[in-house]
């Protein structure tokens, strides 16, 4: 599960706080938490273990805060675990796209300019494309088949023979 930051984070303290540290949703029923405590909800699971890549290129996209990336023992505990986190995760990014939380306009600071929304565009791509440069692709297409793998990216990454897609 992925909140891809659409700014820098090294730079932008503002939209940093407001994505990963800001409780916003709902989680088991109850006020949801920030991105940063379901990571470290999961980091402090010891059935969760962090997936570390032995690839640069997975490190460099998805090895962070940003994204929920663990191996788990297959058990109804842990699946209950992730379904509550891909529950939150949706929930909060409902209430990112209703603009719930956002008094100050952090969301859409400095993006009203074609070049700029023209960069955010390109860097979502190129956040997505990455799965066609994870080495561990070929161990997921030996377990669930090329077909399955085919539709699970286009599902999650865009169809990279889409009109659409290819004008981007």
């Amino acid at each position: 599960m992925a909140m891809p930051p659409r700014a820098n984070l090294l730079l932008d303290d503002e939209y940093c706080d407001f994505i990963f540290a800001t409780p916003r949703g709902e989680y088991q029923g109850g006020p949801g938490l920030s991105l940063n405590d379901y990571w470290v909800s999961g980091v402090d699971d010891p059935q969760f273990k962090p997936y570390f890549s032995k690839s640069h290129v997975v490190n460099t996209y998805m090895v962070s805060p940003t994204e929920l990336l663990y191996t788990i023992p297959y058990n109804k505990q842990s699946l209950a675990k992730v379904r509550d986190f891909a529950l939150a995760h949706i929930s909060s990014w409902l209430d990112l796209l209703d603009n719930k939380h956002d008094a100050t306009g952090v969301l859409f600071k400095d993006i009203g300019t074609f070049p700029t929304q023209a960069e955010l565009l390109r860097l979502d791509v190129r956040m997505r494309q990455f799965v066609g440069r994870d080495p561990d692709t070929r161990n997921v297409v030996k377990i669930l088949g090329q077909d399955t793998v085919n539709k699970l990216v286009r599902t999650m990454y865009g169809d990279p023979d889409d009109v659409f897609w290819k004008t981007r």
